[in-house]
């Protein structure tokens, strides 16, 4: 149980760490326009 409890954790922790880079390309890309 704890198991799942830490790996679904780690999986929602690197998608909040991939959506905020993949933000900041975006927004990065933008401005440079």
């Amino acid at each position: 149980m704890m198991d799942n409890l830490r790996t679904a954790a780690n999986s929602v922790v690197l998608k909040v760490i991939f959506g905020i880079i993949i933000v900041s390309f975006i927004l990065t890309g933008v401005s440079a326009t």
